[in-house]
């Protein structure tokens, strides 16, 4: 019953995603048309996600609403098997973000934001090899932020951030294991909080230097599990409900922007996610009070170097464009499929059309390639190159009152 309960659920943490683990930092146009090299510019409302101390350099009342849109393909090849080329089913992922800032009396300014910075998922076909591992599995996330900045000098601000995070997760597989047959099926939901403090510093007309952190925080996710077919009194004894501890990483970002020419401004970040926190997969059986198994997950802190640039010459458009480096938080002992991440690049390019004084359209390119990932030493089995590359693109309106 152990051996099964953890192989119902071992697939529930790691999900597919646009970035070293499930994260997805493309929460803004302007910002990912810079390739995300933007806390040290900050000058928009997404700057909520990026580096809240920004909103205080930003007057009035602020909307901006839009969204990132993802179609990700990955493919397994296993050479010392058949060498079949199995590739993930198509998939596209429309990831919301609503950011909201206000500039209010004594130095302060508040902001809100309503964004999904983790989830997506991975679909690889019925029978296909892995399916004992993962065939289907989504992460839905919802992040709703408040922001307080406060200017402490007239080129100085900083903030501070709590937010409530809820994330909803779904699984697919196939059960192998001995007594049992059908598929696997797990439904979960979890919600955790988190707070994060960061600052800008404006030190020139031309430098601007951002610093922001994010703590970590657990979700924990209960669900339902079931078991389609064969309903044994082993398959019966296997459903009810679980529990597993998604961790989320704390992150540092710290920016730079430079003012190279009136015109031209260029901006560098560079990224830390403390992936290592997630150690190993703990399942716990909610009605026996009791941990069912623990296996080792081992992931690597990520580091991600991203370099943007912005043309304003123009007198009603902006240009811009960036490129990423980010590295892998899965070692290959423990991958599989329903995260088939390694090290990445990334390019980007976008416009923004000021259509009127107020109004503002934004939007952006993002081509992602990740490194092929030669596995020959999993702990799960299953050996073999994975290759994955991505297409993302957004829109955004900021409406200024």
């Amino acid at each position: 019953m152990k051996k099964t309960a953890a192989l119902l659920m071992a697939c529930l943490l790691p999900m597919g995603a646009m970035a070293g683990g499930f994260s997805i930092p493309e929460q803004g146009s302007k910002a990912a048309a810079m390739a995300g090299a933007f806390t040290g510019l900050a000058n928009d409302p997404s700057a909520i996600y990026f580096n809240p101390a920004g909103i205080s350099f930003i007057p009035g009342m602020n909307l901006t609403i839009g969204s990132t849109f993802v179609s990700p393909e990955s493919q397994f090849q296993n050479p010392s098997a058949s060498n079949t080329i199995y590739k993930q089913n198509d998939l596209f992922f429309v990831v919301p973000q609503l950011y909201f800032t206000y500039a209010w009396d004594y130095d302060l300014t508040f902001g809100a934001g309503v964004f999904a910075p983790y989830g997506l998922g991975t679909e690889w076909g019925k029978g296909w090899p892995g399916d004992y591992l993962s065939r289907e599995i989504h992460l839905q996330n919802v992040h709703v932020q408040g922001v307080v900045s406060y200017k402490l000098m007239e080129n100085l601000s900083v903030a501070g951030t709590f937010a409530w995070s809820y994330a909803n997760a779904k699984l697919l597989k196939k059960a192998e294991v001995a007594g049992l047959a059908g598929d696997v099926s797990l439904d979960g939901s979890g919600s955790g909080i988190h707070w994060g403090v960061s600052t800008l510093w404006k030190a020139s007309d031309m430098i601007s230097v951002g610093i922001s952190y994010k703590a970590a925080t657990d979700l924990e996710m209960t669900g339902d599990i079931e078991i389609s077919d064969a309903k044994t009194p082993a398959a019966l004894a296997n459903e009810g409900k679980g529990k597993v501890v998604l961790p989320l990483p704390s992150t540092l970002n710290v920016g730079v922007a430079v003012a190279v020419m009136p015109t031209l401004m260029i901006t560098a970040d560079y990224n830390w996610s403390e992936w290592s926190r997630y150690e190993k997969l703990e399942i716990e059986n909610t009605d026996q009070d009791k941990i069912l198994s623990s296996s080792p997950r081992n992931w690597k802190d990520t580091n991600t170097i991203r370099v943007g640039a912005e043309y304003t010459g123009l007198e009603v458009v902006s240009l811009r464009a960036g490129f990423l480096m980010d590295s892998d938080p899965v070692d290959t002992k423990y991958s599989e499929p329903s995260l088939p991440d390694a090290a990445r690049t990334g390019y980007t390019l976008g416009a923004g059309y000021n259509i009127t004084d107020a109004l503002t359209v934004d939007a952006y390119l993002l081509l992602l390639a990740w490194d092929e990932k030669k596995v020959t030493d999993n702990e799960f089995d299953f050996n073999g190159y994975y290759n994955t590359k991505a297409t993302l693109f957004g829109a955004h309106l900021t409406y200024k009152f």
